[in-house]
């Protein structure tokens, strides 16, 4: 029996094996062959492959710039929002601001209101765009990306690309305008990034056809099809009609075309938040160059995974999707228990903030990476009489009121701004990146009215007590900031509670 059993698997081993060896035999065979027939058409492939790789680049660059003018787009809506704080914009106020942030030298913010009037950061340069098209989109309140070198909204400044969005009240209502604008070499580096392929030649150009940046003969401002007509004698009238067809319905393409006995292919596509389309001119010797380099690269891969293949081919087959299986199974569940752990250790459990540990290590953190050019402000909160609220109410309602007060604190302030619950009533604010420091009272008055107005509808009624400590003003560190926020808060508890007090080193002391 045990004889029976060893001859099956003796005969087992050899069939195994006459079949590898036939299919080793086999897939020689077919790559001879492959090489040997359809090298054209690995060739004519390889070259459609580098222009599906520029098309990519493009698309890369594509997103690129959308991220951009998106960033550029918010950060002038948090501009906006800050302005009008107060639910009130006023020009001059505009221009104590501005005169500290134009003085960046690869970008630029104007304010303007509703009658067109602009604020520079310079008192003594005014000047109107009441009649500039983009104004009245604005004021209708549209959010919209300008053409390359409009100097009606930047007088003096050339080679300008602008978003501009609305400054609207609580009510919605336009009462101006933000500008910020950005130099074209700044826009340029950033869709220089070292981190993408670098093939062919980039070009941008506006809704209006003018060139906001590009290669060698084509200047900025010049007409994009005007300059390839004169340059490039080969593209004609059709080529032109196609690709303009293709920009205004916001589809990429790419026209290939002849000059001086050397193949081109011009990939391009159209970015839809500001309507700019980017252009990637190939030459003949770019292509050939990429496109032996594929070829050389499918020749070194097939080689070396004929052997590679054959000898690893079962044993993969069998495993793999089992080792695929436990390990995407384990790596899950891994997930999932990080992602619980986290929560815990980082939030409190009463009122989901983050908790005293993690926030200090949040704030500790922003606190390394800012510059003395930062505005930043901690706020030390305390509900007044705490213990009387719990000996009165008992402390369902004492607990109920701290999860309103966390309420309020997400309601008044910012989504990124870091909230902590510091212990038992105490919590801690920390607002960053602020444009000017009258916007900190603003920030104290309106929590302590929303506390007031809320108290009207609820059982439960409470004051709070505030400390307020600036930096880099008061202090450069979270421990330093802390201290000098306490004894502000220190100041509003002896001067009667309900209120702020911003820590003044000549009249703040220690307990």
């Amino acid at each position: 029996m045990n004889t029976s059993r060893l001859k099956k698997r003796t005969l087992s081993t050899r069939f195994i094996r006459f079949g590898l060896i036939f299919f080793t035999m086999l897939l020689t065979l077919g790559m001879i062959y492959f090489f040997s027939v359809s090298k054209k058409s690995l060739v004519e492939e390889s070259k459609l492959n580098t222009i599906n790789a520029v098309q990519r680049i493009v698309n890369e660059k594509n997103y690129l710039l959308t991220r951009f003018i998106d960033d550029s787009i918010n950060y002038a809506k948090t501009i906006a929002e800050y302005v009008m704080l107060d639910d009130s914009f006023d020009l001059a106020e505009g221009n104590t601001i501005l005169s500290k942030i134009n003085s960046v030298s690869d970008q630029y913010l104007n304010f303007f209101d509703a009658e067109g009037n602009i604020a520079t950061g310079d008192e003594a340069t005014t000047y109107s765009i009441a009649d500039n098209t983009y104004f009245k989109k604005v004021m209708k309140g549209e959010t919209v990306v300008t053409d390359l070198s409009d100097y009606t909204i930047n007088p003096g400044r050339t080679h300008l690309v602008s978003v501009m969005v609305p400054i609207k009240t609580s009510y919605g209502t336009v009462v101006g305008g933000v500008i910020y604008s950005y130099t074209i070499p700044a826009l340029e580096q950033t869709l220089s990034s070292e981190s993408l392929l670098s093939l062919g030649n980039l070009i941008l150009f506006d809704n209006n056809n003018k060139i906001i940046f590009g290669m060698d003969f084509f200047k900025a401002e010049d007409n994009f099809f005007a300059s390839t007509e004169q340059h490039f004698t080969n593209f004609d009238e059709s080529m032109q009609t196609n690709m303009l067809s293709n920009i205004n319905r916001l589809q990429n393409g790419y026209v290939e075309f002849r000059f001086n006995d050397e193949a081109l292919v011009m990939v391009y596509e159209t970015n839809e938040l500001s309507g700019w389309t980017l252009v990637n001119i190939l030459y003949e010797s770019d292509l050939n160059d990429y496109t032996n380099a594929i070829l050389q690269n499918y020749l070194r891969v097939f080689a070396t995974g004929i052997t590679i293949v054959i000898l690893l081919y079962s044993f993969i087959l069998l495993l793999s999707f089992k080792l695929i299986s436990i390990v995407d199974h384990k790596r899950k569940t891994l997930e999932h228990e990080k992602e619980e752990l986290s929560d815990k250790t980082m939030k409190d459990s009463m009122t989901n903030l983050l908790n005293k540990n993690s926030g200090t290590e949040i704030i500790n953190s922003i606190i390394s990476g800012s510059t003395p050019d930062h505005q930043h402000a901690l706020f030390f909160i305390d509900i007044d009489n705490f213990k009387k609220i719990n000996d009165t109410y008992g402390h369902d309602l004492g607990d109920q009121a701290i999860l309103n007060l966390s309420e309020y604190l997400r309601r008044n302030f910012r989504s990124h701004d870091v909230i902590t619950r510091f212990g038992g009533d105490e919590f801690v604010v920390f607002v960053q990146n602020f444009p000017d420091k009258k916007v900190v009272p603003i920030l104290a008055d309106r929590l302590c009215n929303l506390i007031e107005e809320a108290n009207r509808g609820n059982r439960i009624k409470f004051t709070i007590s505030i400390g307020i400590s600036l930096y880099p003003s008061h202090a450069t560190t979270y421990d330093e900031l802390i201290a000098c926020a306490d004894k502000a808060l220190y100041v509003s508890k002896n001067s009667g509670k309900n209120q702020y007090t911003i820590y003044n080193p000549s009249v703040n002391t220690d307990e």
